[in-house]
C-alpha cells in the first residue's frame, strides 16, 4: 500500500472516561456521561489517573555516601503530567486528585516557572495587563472559575450588580498583600472539598490576623472583605459557621460603619452577613450578641417604586423581607430563652405587627417576586399519580425565576410559620389554635416545595433554604 493511501495514525485520547479505559473500548468523550456508560448503565468516572512503574533491579545497588552539607533538590513534576488532561470545574474527584488538602503546598510554582518569571518580570498580555495582575497557575485558575460560577452568584443573590462575581476577582488581584486573593481561592477549594481545610484558607487567615492587628483606614475594606469571604468559606463547609466568627465579622462591619445602603462591595458584604446571621439565628434559635437588626430598619421606610408592578427592585424587596424575618427570629429567640419584659400582651402585639408586615409584603411585591409555576402536591402512586401525568409528590412544585425572589419567598413563609408557632406558645385560645396549626403546615409545605426546586443542590442548603426546615 502506498504512503498516499495510508490511513492517518490514531492518537490515544486523554479526555475519555476512566470506565471506558478500564473496559478497553473507545470513548466518545461525551459530557457528563458518555454513550458507552449510558448504554450499559455504568458510572462514567472521570478524573486524573497517574500510573507509576515499579522498577526492580536484579541485585542490590551500590550505596553512595554524600559529603556533609550536600543539598538535595526534589522536583515534583506531577503538575506537568496532569496538564495533559482536561479537568472540569465541577469534578470533586479531580479536585481531590489535584490536592487541596491543608498540607499541600501546590500553590507554589515549579522551579522552571520561577526561573521564567525572574527572566521576564515585565511580561504583559498584549502589552495591556501586567503579569503581576494575572493568574498564571492552573490550580488557582480552576478555583477562581469555581468561585465565579458557583460561590460568587450565591453571595450576590440580593444584589443585581453582582459585586462578588464581577468586582471582587479584580479587586483581589489589585490588592498587594494577596489576602483577598487567598480567601477567594479558599472559597473555591471549599466548594470542591467541603470537608477539607485548604492551604489557601490557612494562608488567608494568617494574613487576615496580621491586618486586623494593624487595621487602618487604608486596609479597612480589605479586612471586611476577607472576613466575609472566610465566613462564606465556613458556610459552604459541612461543619457550619462558628457563632463567634459571625459576631466578630459583624462587629468589624459595625466598626467600619458599613450599612445596607453602602455602595459596591461594602453594601454587598453587609447584606451577605445579614443573611448569614439570620440563617444562623433561625437554625440555632439563639439571640446573637452585638447584632442589631435596626441597622436595616430603613428598608421599611417609604414605599418601593416597583410596588405592584411587573418587575423591578427585587433586591430591595428581598432586603425588606430579611429585616422582617430578622425581627421575627429575634422575637422567637427571646421567648425561648425567657428574656425579661416579654409579656403575653407584648408577644401578641409584636406577632400581629409582624404578620401585618408579611401580608403587606406579599401583596405589594412585583410579579417577578411571585411564583411562576405552582403545581399542588400530586396523589401517591397507589392513587394513580397526578391528574396531568406528572410524578407523585407530597410537596408542591413551586418555581421562582430569580435567586433573590427564591430567598425572599422562603423567608416570607418561614416568618409566617414562626409567627403561627409563637402565637400558639403565647397561649392562644383553643378556637384559634386549629387555624394556626393549619397555617403552620401550609407554610412548611411551601418551604419544602421551593427548596426542592433549588438549582444548585450543594450551595443552596447553606442559604436560607435550610432555615425553614
Amino acid at each position: 500500500m502506498s504512503s498516499s493511501t495510508r490511513e492517518p495514525r490514531q492518537f490515544r485520547a486523554r479526555t475519555g472516561c476512566l470506565t471506558c479505559r478500564d473496559r478497553h473500548i473507545k470513548c466518545d468523550e461525551a459530557i457528563p456521561r458518555c454513550r458507552n456508560c449510558a448504554k450499559s448503565d455504568r458510572i462514567c468516572e472521570r478524573g486524573i489517573r497517574l500510573n507509576f512503574i515499579d522498577i526492580q533491579t536484579p541485585g542490590p545497588q551500590p550505596q553512595k555516601t554524600l559529603p556533609p552539607g550536600t543539598q538535595l533538590v526534589f522536583r515534583d513534576e506531577s503538575h506537568n503530567v496532569a496538564s495533559g488532561y482536561t479537568v472540569s470545574s465541577n469534578s470533586r474527584t479531580c479536585a481531590r486528585q489535584l490536592g487541596f488538602e491543608a498540607s499541600n503546598k501546590g500553590a507554589g510554582q515549579s522551579e522552571s516557572g520561577k526561573a521564567k518569571e525572574e527572566q521576564n518580570p515585565s511580561t504583559t498580555l498584549d502589552g495591556l495587563v501586567d503579569s503581576s495582575r494575572l493568574v498564571n497557575k492552573f490550580d488557582e485558575s480552576l478555583l477562581i472559575e469555581v468561585f465565579i460560577e458557583k460561590v460568587g452568584p450565591w453571595m450576590d443573590s440580593l444584589d443585581p450588580s453582582q459585586p462578588f462575581t464581577t468586582v471582587l476577582p479584580f479587586y483581589a488581584l489589585s490588592e498587594d498583600t494577596g489576602t483577598v486573593h487567598w480567601a477567594m481561592l479558599a472559597c473555591g477549594a471549599r466548594y470542591l472539598m467541603p470537608t477539607e481545610t485548604s492551604f489557601y484558607q490557612t494562608r488567608a487567615f494568617e494574613n487576615f490576623q496580621g491586618h486586623v492587628g494593624n487595621m487602618s483606614k487604608q486596609n479597612s475594606l480589605l479586612c471586611v472583605v476577607t472576613a466575609v469571604l472566610l465566613t462564606a468559606c465556613e458556610a459552604i463547609s459541612d461543619g457550619g459557621i462558628a457563632c463567634n466568627h459571625i459576631e466578630a465579622t459583624t462587629e468589624l462591619i459595625n466598626r467600619m460603619n458599613i450599612t445596607g445602603s453602602s455602595p459596591g462591595l461594602e453594601g454587598a458584604c453587609f447584606w451577605f452577613m445579614a443573611t448569614v446571621t439570620l440563617v444562623y439565628g433561625l437554625r440555632s434559635n439563639v439571640p446573637l450578641v452585638g447584632y442589631n437588626p435596626e441597622r436595616m430598619r430603613y428598608t421599611m421606610d417609604g414605599s418601593i417604586p416597583s410596588a405592584g408592578g411587573l418587575s423591578g427592585d427585587e433586591g430591595k424587596w428581598a432586603q425588606r423581607m430579611i429585616y422582617i424575618c430578622t425581627k421575627v427570629a429575634k422575637l422567637r429567640a427571646n421567648i425561648s430563652h425567657n428574656v425579661p419584659d416579654y409579656t403575653v400582651e407584648r408577644v401578641q402585639k409584636e406577632c400581629e405587627q409582624y404578620k401585618e408586615w408579611c401580608d403587606e409584603w406579599a401583596r405589594s411585591v412585583p410579579r417577578s417576586m411571585m411564583p411562576l409555576c405552582y403545581i399542588p402536591p400530586a396523589p401517591s402512586e397507589e392513587d394513580g399519580g397526578g391528574e396531568d401525568g406528572g410524578p407523585s409528590s407530597i410537596f408542591p412544585h413551586i418555581l421562582l425565576v430569580k435567586p433573590c425572589a427564591t430567598i425572599a419567598r422562603l423567608l416570607y413563609h418561614t416568618s409566617c410559620l414562626i409567627l403561627a408557632h409563637v402565637h400558639i406558645m403565647a397561649g392562644t385560645a383553643a378556637k384559634d389554635r386549629t387555624h394556626l396549626e393549619s397555617m403552620k403546615r401550609r407554610h412548611a409545605v411551601d418551604i419544602c416545595g421551593i427548596a426542592s426546586q433549588a438549582e444548585d443542590k450543594y450551595v443552596a442548603p447553606k442559604s436560607p433554604i435550610a432555615a425553614g426546615s
